[in-house]
């Protein structure tokens, strides 16, 4: 059980799909918090083929819909995906590689009382898995500026790299084979993933 994600934040994640291409007509839930009902609140999910980020709450649908989603997952290739929002201002947007997919401007706060998260699921059920490799996956309790994205996505660096308002980072080495436990994050490893190759984390070149 993580902390509530807040009514501000930032979300990364570097993620692969293996054995599935955009199109494939199935859904996979590539991180979300949810409550025990299971009730899916706050998520990044592809089905079929339309691509969902944000949140779902009391029956009013938060999330960004970019649909046709094609081309944004791609067997064996990895992307960087940044999602963002802040309650006060209001709003949210996704991002892939450093660029804009969509955002969404209808007031919403995505306040969760005890969510169970899930990296590379859903949070509860551990239903429509990912299906893919992760490198790692970091959250931060504010927006992060022009400068910081671009050294995700353009310089090669980690969330380590920048530590301000940084609240869960989860690195996932790919550097043993079944693949470690991230001692200490909030997140137990499940099951016995075999090691995955990806690209460097934990990166802070100058």
């Amino acid at each position: 059980t993580p902390p509530d994600p807040g009514s501000a934040g930032t979300i990364f994640i570097k993620f692969k799909p293996v054995g599935w291409s955009s199109g494939d007509g199935a859904s996979h839930t590539i991180w979300g918090y949810e409550l025990a009902s299971p009730f899916k609140l706050f998520a990044l999910n592809y089905s079929s083929t339309q691509l969902f980020v944000g949140w779902h709450l009391g029956g009013v649908d938060y999330r960004i819909n970019i649909n046709p989603a094609t081309g944004l997952f791609s067997d064996g290739v990895w992307a960087d995906w940044l999602f963002e929002w802040d309650g006060s201002v209001p709003g949210s947007s996704i991002y892939r590689n450093g660029s804009l997919l969509g955002s969404h401007s209808i007031p919403a706060s995505p306040s969760i009382a005890a969510p169970v998260l899930g990296v590379g699921n859903d949070g509860t059920g551990g239903t429509n898995p990912a299906k893919g490799d992760v490198a790692e996956f970091a959250r931060w309790n504010r927006l992060l500026i022009s400068g910081e994205k671009n050294d995700l996505f353009l310089n090669g660096k980690g969330p380590g790299c920048i530590l301000s308002g940084l609240q869960h980072w989860v690195r996932i080495l790919g550097d043993a084979s079944p693949e470690p436990a991230d001692v200490g994050s909030a997140l137990t490893l499940v099951g016995a993933p075999a090691q995955a190759t990806h690209p460097t984390v934990d990166n802070c070149p100058p």
